[in-house]
């Protein structure tokens, strides 16, 4: 009976060890690392046009989506619902006389209810650009019967002039194209145009004007894309913008995309990437520049694939109503700390006879000569994005609301109509991440809703962190949010951060808003000590002034890993328990039939 005890007890032991194994492959080794088409889960038997814009229109704490129709005539707004579909249309459908050339969510009025701004033009009449602002209404709507109307030059900059936390616009008018000319609003709704100062040449079309901190002061200032140079103005902290700057363009760039400001190899600095077709506009030169202190250097620039095929960035210089310019879009998605980013590419895949247009992601990798120690791997036809050969538009976006940056992408022609695809980030589930969304602070307890006006698409905070991985090295990183809003920025109204395998508490996490107090004092921020990670941080920066009293909702998405190990935890103990308790039950029948047998046997002794 003991060597019976004993062997159950060694197969306990390896059959335990068998299924904590099995978990741990399950964790670390999850399958194939690539996107998966789940648009029947994501928008259900219905087909989402245009991808707009991101904001939280219902203030539910779900990120909503804000799309053009296919003749680019209307705007619809489709609601996260956080189940199955993930999103549902509403009944919004706000119409313009013209082509909508940009869809841009926001508190323009100051009463925490996001109201809705569409840059339009006519197809194919003069380049001025209608600028209508659809009001929010208190009960999730908007008045699309009612709006206000600016007429400008360029499409609008939205970002925060005055630092009121109520959202102002920047652009400048055909007829004086030179002065930069700024728009603010207030209760009364009426439009206030402002002179920020003169430039020296027009604005870029199309252009990347950017809401950013450019000094390393934790305070957002304004890049500006000129036609004959970049300008740059810094925010003063006395309720002005000092400039402008000079910044030249990378050498020989035909054309020049969309400017990106982001931390390539985390070190606490945001470095400004630029897509650019080098030579000439047919793109067949196609780079990416980082600008390495005053220089620009050539940060990708070999656009081949396995088959030696040349891509090159896709270049709609012959559709001037809905065109895209050059664009990348960026996000952390193998969650290893350094941003990748995400390019929408013209090239002919292995067996293809005509070219076709697809959306390439390229991740950030170490490269110990590379600029930044750091390069780019693109992943040529990858996943559910080599099914897609005429990609308007793509962007990252977290469809879950779990950190996970997956992709949404609008796929279709001018003639056969757009659709919105959803595409699931497979790339990694045990890893950390950390997701900051920084309101306008304009209300707590009072807002209009009853409850925290989440959706007011604050452009300009900029969010860093501070942490000690699990090798015991420092790992820092920062951005901002919604520095861009033109031209289908596409950008959305949270940051993201990968930490990386590393369960590690955040030490530092510091949220920066811009101030009007003084030339010293540019900003005022506030720092949280000690986040857990995979936690979703709402920063409510309230009262505006006072930092050390500003809020912060902290919601924790547990990790698959940690799921995962608890229920293999769980298990375990719970076939253990089972083992023993079989044992226990086959000790006892044992000690029955011994008894048995010893009160059947015949006792010499009392003869």
């Amino acid at each position: 009976l003991k060597r019976t005890i004993n062997k159950c007890r060694e197969a306990v032991i390896m059959i335990s060890v068998r299924v904590i194994a099995v978990v741990l492959a399950a964790v670390f080794l999850d399958g194939a690392s690539c996107f998966r088409d789940i648009t029947a889960d994501v928008f259900g038997s219905a087909q989402p046009s245009v991808l707009g814009a991101f904001g939280d229109f219902n203030s539910d704490k779900l990120t909503d989506l804000f799309l053009a129709s296919s003749d680019f005539h209307k705007v619809e707004i489709w609601i996260a619902t956080g189940a199955k579909p993930s999103f549902e249309k509403s009944d919004v459908q706000c119409s313009v006389p013209g082509v909508i050339a940009s869809i841009m969510p926001g508190d323009f009025d100051g009463d925490s209810i996001m109201d809705v701004l569409v840059a339009s033009k006519e197809s194919g009449g003069k380049s001025d650009v209608d600028i209508r602002i659809f009001w929010g209404r208190l009960r999730m709507g908007v008045d699309c019967d009612n709006s206000t109307q600016i007429t400008a030059g360029w499409q609008p900059l939205l970002f925060d002039y005055n630092n009121d936390r109520v959202v102002d616009i920047l652009s400048a008018k055909t007829e004086d194209a030179n002065t930069r000319t700024v728009w603010t609003f207030g209760p009364s709704r009426i439009p206030t145009p402002v002179t920020l100062g003169q430039g020296s040449s027009p604005l870029s079309k199309p252009h990347s004007n950017s809401y950013v901190d450019l000094n390393d002061d934790m305070t957002a200032d304004l890049m500006l894309t000129a036609q004959s140079s970049m300008e740059i103005w810094y925010w003063s902290g006395d309720g002005k913008f000092k400039g402008p700057l000079k910044r030249d363009y990378p050498q020989d760039a035909a054309v020049k995309g969309q400017s990106l400001f982001v931390d390539v190899d985390a070190d606490g600095d945001m470095e400004h990437v630029m897509p650019v077709c080098l030579g000439s506009a047919d793109c067949k030169h196609s780079a990416i520049m980082v600008l390495n202190g005053s220089h620009w250097v050539p940060w990708y620039e070999s656009f081949q694939d396995a088959a030696n095929y040349t891509w090159r960035f896709h270049y709609e210089e012959d559709q001037p109503d809905v065109a895209m310019p050059v664009a990348l879009r960026t996000a952390d998605v193998d969650m290893d700390g350094y941003p990748d980013f995400l390019a929408i590419l013209d090239g002919k895949p292995p067996g293809q006879k005509k070219t076709v247009t697809r959306a390439t992601l390229f991740l950030n990798v170490r490269c110990a000569g590379c600029p930044f120690g750091r390069n780019l791997v693109p992943y040529w036809n990858y996943g559910a994005l080599a099914n897609f050969d005429a990609a308007k538009l793509a962007a990252f976006f977290d469809i879950d609301e779990d950190g996970h940056m997956d992709i949404l992408l609008t796929n279709g022609t001018r003639q056969n109509g757009f659709h919105t695809y959803a595409l699931r980030n497979q790339f990694s589930d045990d890893a950390c991440f950390i997701k900051v969304l920084a309101v306008s602070g304009l209300c707590y307890s009072d807002c209009p809703q009853g409850h925290l006006a989440y959706g007011t698409n604050q452009p300009g905070p900029l969010v860093r962190y501070r942490i000690i991985t699990s090798s015991g090295y420092p790992q820092e990183s920062c951005s901002s949010q919604l520095y861009q809003s033109a031209h289908y920025a596409l950008q959305l109204p949270y940051v993201v951060f990968g930490l990386g395998q590393s369960p590690n508490f955040v030490d530092v996490l510091t949220v920066a808003f811009a101030s009007n107090e003084s030339v010293e004092h540019p900003s005022v921020h506030h720092q949280w000590t000690q986040i857990i990670p995979n936690s979703q941080m709402v920063i409510i920066p309230y009262p505006p002034s006072e930092p050390s009293r500003w809020v912060n909702k902290l919601f924790v998405t547990p990790g698959r890993q940690v799921v995962l190990t608890c229920i293999a935890l769980v298990g375990t103990c719970v076939f253990i328990v089972l083992i023993i308790g079989a044992l226990h039950w086959l000790e006892k029948r044992e000690d029955r039939r011994m008894k048995l047998q010893e009160a059947h046997q015949f006792h010499f002794d009392a003869m």
